[in-house]
């Protein structure tokens, strides 16, 4: 599943986009979801508690800041969803080299461009794989970057996924969780129940995990050496 952002002032053309969106989805076999905004600023404030993979972003919006100005925003609130810029020509046309841009295309939009141009905002993200944690939920295959992880925590036959924006809640067990990112020294399993994001955790006395203001974790036994060791390890990576 992808989540594309879809973000034009002319109805019309967003229409057009989606429409086009809604016959690669069918040709492609996975689900799209498609969220679409009239201005920028109804889509940066969305950002603020909603994860897109993708947006598709038109340049010049006469109702609002154009979408390079938004592009910048996203880019300087550390977000790393993937932007392809669709609009006619524009002369500040420089700037989209310097925020990472996936792909430029003209209107009216080609179905095939678009199409590649998913295709590879889709390849970028598997490739990134190492940065984003992926889940499975309803048979769908999810991403989220490892960044916006705040704490992994089990309940049951469940995983809760805290993050800056919300709480994920899927089927699978903490151990799986712990294979998938236990490469990573941002991350360490201080209790049976409980992976926490060295980012936003301190340690104190090397008995207690603290996440924020949200969790306080008393740091089991058979699992206070390897955080131990994993914390002065990111610790060093952080001089």
């Amino acid at each position: 599943m992808l989540r594309i952002a879809v973000c034009d002032d002319c109805s019309n053309d967003r229409k057009d986009i989606i429409n086009k969106l809604n016959k690669i989805e069918e040709s492609w076999g996975r689900e799209l979801v498609v969220t679409s905004f009239e201005n920028g600023i109804d889509l940066c404030n969305s950002l603020k508690s909603n994860v897109f993979d993708v947006i598709l972003l038109d340049i010049i919006m006469d109702n609002s800041i154009d979408g390079i100005d938004v592009a910048k925003i996203i880019r300087s609130r550390g977000e790393n969803v993937k932007i392809i810029f669709i609009s006619s020509y524009d002369e500040r046309i420089r700037d989209l080299f310097r925020l990472d841009t996936i792909a430029f295309i003209d209107k009216p939009v080609d179905i095939d461009l678009l199409e590649d141009a998913l295709k590879y905002a889709y390849e970028k993200i598997k490739l990134d794989d190492k940065n984003f944690f992926t889940y499975k939920k309803r048979r769908n295959e999810l991403f989220i970057p490892m960044n916006d992880i705040l704490y992994f925590e089990s309940n049951k036959y469940q995983i809760l996924i805290h993050t800056k924006k919300d709480i994920i809640v899927y089927n699978d067990s903490l151990k799986n969780v712990w294979n998938s990112v236990c490469n990573t020294l941002e991350f360490v399993m201080p209790h049976k129940a409980y992976i926490v994001n060295l980012k936003y955790a301190t340690i104190k006395n090397s008995t207690t995990i603290s996440v924020k203001d949200k969790l306080s974790i008393t740091i089991g036994r058979v699992y206070k050496e390897d955080t131990i060791k994993r914390y002065m390890l990111y610790l060093r990576r952080k001089i």
